[in-house]
């Protein structure tokens, strides 16, 4: 959550903080921790020992790093609202964690115009580049990878909006950058009608179901389960990058007597068609999942 014009401060007391913990913030997480996820498949060997959350919030970008790479050892998150700063670091102390800590408050465009000269193994922006007016956006997207160290990941909701520009920041980096996700083998593809996008089935517990319950104009209960859809891409320099074809980006399609498969390649994104009748290749085609890697062509014949 980032408020970068600080005209309006989006938390103005502590009642909005337990709001947004009550409804966004799990799947903030999931969307996060989905791509992290990701990204450690393609780099499997990499071990980032520190990592920057730009709009942190709670700290929940920083939450799924430590989930997905247990050795971080320091982190940093900044944000503009201080509620959000002291509530990141309560939930870090109760959660025990093993994390040297700092929280920072800061509006984004001031961070990545000072001197500072930091670097960062991670750097995660998520649901940031929404927030932000052009010229801020081509601001940071310019100057953010000179605080890398290692890998910076922008992330936003699997919308419209969202692949836009994440399509956008895409573009930006591109040739200058090495891509490492989702793209394949350093490749920007053009993805025209098509979302490149992703979605992570979570759970809420059910005093949140409770709470959506509550907001829905549907008598039916809200279920606990929900699918958390975002578009990412991450850039940077680490060893170890798996080679592989393509990554599934979307639902297998089931037809009458056979079923194809959105794929991501450096070629662009290709619907292999699987006929039924070649049982094998079917049954491996029907349970490839939404977001895996595919490291040899799918089988078509």
């Amino acid at each position: 959550m980032q408020g970068l014009n600080p005209i309006e401060p989006h938390i103005q007391k502590p009642t909005d903080c337990i709001a947004y913990l009550a409804l966004r913030f799990p799947a903030t997480y999931a969307q996060i921790a989905s791509a992290l996820l990701q990204i450690s498949e393609r780099v499997p060997e990499w071990r980032p020992q520190s990592v920057l959350e730009l709009g942190c919030g709670p700290g929940t970008g920083i939450l799924a790093a430590k989930s997905v790479w247990p050795g971080l050892a320091s982190a940093t998150g900044l944000d503009q609202e201080q509620l959000f700063l002291s509530l990141a670091e309560e939930i870090l102390y109760g959660s025990q964690m093993a994390l040297d800590a700092t929280w920072v408050k800061s509006t984004v465009l001031k961070w990545v115009q000072s001197e500072e000269k930091t670097t960062y193994d991670l750097i995660i922006v998520g649901n940031v580049l929404n927030e932000l007016p052009q010229e801020e956006r081509d601001i940071l997207i310019q100057k953010i990878s000179s605080r890398s160290g290692g890998i910076v990941v922008f992330i936003e909701p699997g919308t419209n909006v969202g692949n836009t520009l994440i399509a956008e920041v895409a573009g930006m980096v591109s040739g200058v950058q090495h891509l490492i996700a989702p793209y394949i083998d350093n490749t920007l593809v053009e993805n025209g009608d098509f979302w490149i996008h992703f979605s992570q089935r979570f759970q809420r517990p059910e005093f949140q179901r409770r709470i959506r319950q509550a907001m829905r104009e549907s008598p039916l209960m809200a279920s606990d389960w929900e699918d958390a859809k975002y578009c990412y891409v991450a850039w940077g320099n680490v060893p170890g990058q798996k080679t592989i074809w393509g990554q599934c980006v979307g639902h297998v399609e089931k037809q009458k007597g056979f079923l194809t498969i959105p794929v991501l390649t450096k070629e662009g994104v290709i619907h292999p068609r699987v006929l039924k009748r070649n049982k094998a290749d079917y049954n491996y085609a029907k349970n490839i999942r939404w977001g895996e890697l595919l490291e040899s062509p799918i089988t078509t014949s």
